[in-house]
């Protein structure tokens, strides 16, 4: 199990897209001005002909994080990083337009007064205290 850590110090964040293949996405909001990352890796056997600490190593040395002016994403596709899985922890300034999708895993988001977009394909999604003004759409919950 691996950590990374990205620390961005703007003043505006507009939108943060988080996309992951496998792993859960825990947001909430901070202080304005500050987006503080945490990656959870996670990686076990061989995949690739490519050992568990070598796909996480090159994780580590090519972060999947870019930000373009007011915007970040964190990207999903990591060129040789097949099969690791990564938690994100995230905290961002409350007025932050969210975008967060991820194919397996769950995704947990608190306290953000940006419009939101969770996707999962195979997980649950827990919001809470989120201020956003609702747009036209439904929300379905199925037991």
């Amino acid at each position: 199990h691996q950590r990374l850590r990205h620390d961005v110090v703007l003043r505006r964040l507009d939108v943060l897209r988080v996309n992951t293949e496998s792993g859960s996405i825990h947001v909430t909001a901070g202080p304005a001005g500050t987006v503080h990352i945490v990656g959870h890796l996670h990686a076990s056997g061989v995949a690739y002909g490519q050992p568990a600490a070598e796909r996480v190593r090159r994780v580590l040395d090519h972060l999947p994080i870019r930000q373009d002016g007011e915007r970040i994403t964190i990207l999903a596709h990591l060129k040789g990083a097949s099969h690791v899985v990564i938690d994100y922890d995230i905290t961002t300034p409350p007025g932050t337009e969210l975008e967060a999708t991820t194919g397996s895993g769950n995704l947990r988001l608190a306290g953000l007064g940006g419009p939101v977009k969770a996707l999962t394909d195979a997980g649950n999604i827990e919001a809470s205290k989120i201020t956003a003004p609702r747009r036209p759409g439904n929300v379905d919950w199925l037991g």
